[in-house]
């Protein structure tokens, strides 16, 4: 499946310092008045030469709130869970109706006492399992989301690559002309042009694996809103570096256990641990009292483990976001260092004291740190989800 996107914005890391430049001398060696301009027609050509994705104007622009609203109406599971609460309310009035408004007294008939606990203790879990139930309505529709974000991101991603390797297959093509150039003058080799072809073309290889790479991540976002294949659209894409305000790990972990569903759900097992205590009645064939406070304090400990589970993965998360901060921080004053040195050889340029090569060179070195920037901007995005949602990966 193709998409059309709008226009490349060029960007990148300084990949570039591995490929060897063009300077001025080999220039002026090589390259007489008329040679000149025909370099300089390679170079437009190049330049424009089916490097750039025009925006299909019919395409209509599909919002992450648009997305998520697909996919849960093309979810079964979420449709599933609905009729679930549905079928749990009507559980839990006919519990309630049982009931008649009477509750057990601790006095009278002791079978009769026996029925109106059951029927209690019928009625509390019916209650229990709805709300439980509504929550993982909740949490399943978080999870849709987190999916559908990452598949959206996958792509966002995959397409700032398809930018950059654009840009690097021009200034590959640009530097293959070149080569060639040199290589009729008798001022390089046929051995190093091959090498040239062969970067090129390796290149080429790699771009087209990419444009596979960025289709299969179509066809999963596509299989979760219930798109089909044909389908046109272009991706909402709102990717913003947005530092840790919190930088309190201590706070963050009581606000991720304050907060957890996980750790919600456990206390209502407790709480219906707790329940059959209290309300214990003993049935021939049922657990004894013993083994019910056995089940209560296997659940304690299952909530004080869930917990310093919750601790640790917040505590990695938090590493993890700090790394990526410290290197956007580092691309940040390498995308200023960059910005200065092309400043510098635009001046030189415009003096005539440097090639067309030499700017393309600078200009790519900054958008490859440009592109880079962007790439960690979607990581730190990702991870601080994550980290204030860790139930997201099942935690």
């Amino acid at each position: 499946m193709k998409k059309i996107i709008k226009g490349i914005t060029p960007i990148v890391l300084v990949l570039i310092l591995n490929i060897p430049i063009v300077n001025a001398d080999d220039m002026i060696g090589i390259i007489d008045e008329k040679n000149t301009h025909e370099i300089q027609l390679v170079i437009d050509k190049v330049k424009s030469d089916g490097l750039e994705y025009q925006e299909n104007e019919e395409a209509g622009l599909l919002t992450y709130e648009e997305a998520i609203e697909k996919a849960l109406n093309h979810s079964y599971e979420f449709k599933t869970q609905l009729e679930e609460i549905e079928k749990l309310k009507i559980l839990r009035s006919e519990a309630g109706d049982a009931m008649g408004g009477s509750y057990p007294s601790g006095t009278g008939n002791g079978e009769d006492d026996a029925a109106r606990l059951n029927r209690l203790k019928k009625l509390k879990s019916a209650v229990n399992s709805l709300t439980i139930a509504e929550k993982q309505r909740e949490i399943m529709k978080e999870n849709i989301g987190f999916e559908v974000k990452n598949a959206i991101s996958e792509i966002n991603q995959r397409l700032n690559e398809r930018e950059l390797m654009n840009l690097e297959l021009q200034n590959a093509k640009i530097k293959l002309e070149m080569a060639r150039a040199k290589e009729r003058k008798g001022l390089l080799s046929k051995y190093d042009l091959e090498k040239e072809e062969d970067t090129y073309h390796k290149q080429i290889k790699e771009k087209e694996m990419l444009e596979k790479t960025i289709e299969t991540a179509y066809t999963k976002l596509n299989s979760l809103i219930g798109f089909g294949e044909g389908e046109a659209y272009s991706l909402e894409d709102t990717t913003q570096y947005e530092p840790l305000e919190n930088k309190d790990v201590d706070h963050l972990v009581i606000k991720v256990i304050n907060e957890s569903p996980t750790i919600w759900n456990q206390e209502k097992k407790i709480e219906m641990a707790e329940l059959d205590l209290s309300l214990y009645v003993y049935n021939a064939g049922g657990d004894p009292y013993e083994v019910k406070k056995i089940d209560l304090r296997q659940e304690k400990y299952n909530l004080a483990n869930l917990k310093l589970s919750l601790e640790e993965f917040t505590k990695t998360i938090y590493q993890q976001i700090q790394q990526l901060e410290k290197s956007y921080e580092l691309l940040e004053a390498n995308l200023k260092s960059a910005e200065r040195n092309l400043e510098l050889v635009r001046a030189k340029y415009d003096a005539g004291m440097t090639t067309d090569m030499q700017m393309i060179e600078e200009e790519l070195a900054v958008e490859q740190i440009k592109h880079e920037m962007k790439k960690k901007a979607m990581e730190h995005a990702k991870s601080k989800e994550l980290l204030y949602n860790p139930h997201l990966t099942g935690k």
